[in-house]
């Protein structure tokens, strides 16, 4: 008997072992009255990634995301909400495309980790409110006439990411009687990890209706995990940076991030030449705190 032969058929009646990649559980869309609802489902960390492109035409999603339709006639959305049943840990958004995005119910993304806005937004009369965890980056105009504006981030340890940026010198976040919030805290455990950003000639700026004056708020912690130094709380940097009123109030508050010997966590920073203006009646009032507890030198409030 040849027992090289049985032993060869013995494994051969074993049973395979297939592997099976890793696949995303997708975020699905639904359209229902003019309301575009986007729910991310994934629910550890794998990445799950959503692209919306507005051509002029079409409103279409691409990326980690499934639906009955995928592309929508831009005339058939009004209202865009994005939500996060799944509570995963790498969700992201993304507006892009040649035509700005018309949404006169509004818009509303919030849990996903990190939203970023490459094409104009006007909602009209109703808000703008994007929410992130992570990291919300703004390089496109955002636009409403009496809607609040509020973009916001929330931190974390996981990813080493500034919390809001608004850059760009065609950048315009305005309402024409609204009030801008801009509510931002950094993650990660590096270094320049600031709250909030705006730079490069971006513009923040609430105007009025001829009774209501909009206001602008701006808060900003640097990471408080990170080890390196420069974490400002809110930094307003570069010729035509602008923070303007017609005639509501001006408040910023910057607090510094940073840890352990960590130094250069400044709490508000203005800088090259940027500028705050309230006209009218309007106030401005600037508060800095610097890092009270890392040993690094250098931590100062204001810093103009």
């Amino acid at each position: 008997k040849n027992t090289k032969v049985t032993r060869l058929k013995d494994i051969s009646r074993l049973p395979r072992v297939e592997i099976l990649e890793d696949r995303t559980t997708p975020a699905v869309a639904n359209l229902v009255g003019g309301v575009l609802t986007i729910d991310f489902q994934t629910v550890d960390s794998t990445t799950e990634a959503v692209v919306a492109t507005n051509d002029g035409t079409s409103i279409t999603l691409t990326g980690d995301v499934t639906g009955a339709q995928l592309s929508f006639l831009i005339g058939d959305v009004n209202q865009l909400v994005v939500g996060d049943s799944g509570a995963g840990t790498s969700q992201s958004m993304k507006f892009e495309g040649t035509s700005e995005f018309l949404l006169t119910g509004g818009v509303s993304p919030s849990g996903i980790e990190s939203i970023e806005v490459k094409n104009g937004i006007s909602t009209g009369t109703s808000n703008i409110n994007l929410q992130a965890n992570h990291s919300l980056q703004i390089s496109a105009s955002l636009t409403t006439t009496l809607g609040d504006i509020i973009l916001t981030t929330t931190g974390g340890a996981s990813a080493n990411q500034m919390g809001l940026v608004v850059s760009g010198a065609t950048v315009v976040v305005s309402t024409a009687g609204g009030d801008i919030t801009l509510n931002g805290t950094a993650s990660g455990t590096t270094n320049n990890l600031h709250g909030v950003v705006v730079d490069t000639g971006a513009k923040i700026l609430s105007g009025d209706d001829g009774t209501t004056f909009g206001s602008i708020n701006i808060t900003g912690q640097g990471s408080t995990l990170a080890t390196g130094n420069y974490n400002f709380g809110v930094w307003l940097d570069g010729t035509n940076t602008t923070i303007q009123t017609t005639g509501g109030n001006i408040s910023m508050t910057g607090t510094g991030g940073g840890t352990g010997s960590s130094g250069g966590n400044f709490g508000t920073v203005i800088s090259a030449a940027a500028s705050v203006q309230a006209g009218g009646a309007g106030t401005v009032q600037l508060t800095g705190h610097g890092n009270a507890t890392s040993t690094g030198g250098g931590n100062m409030g204001v810093r103009v």
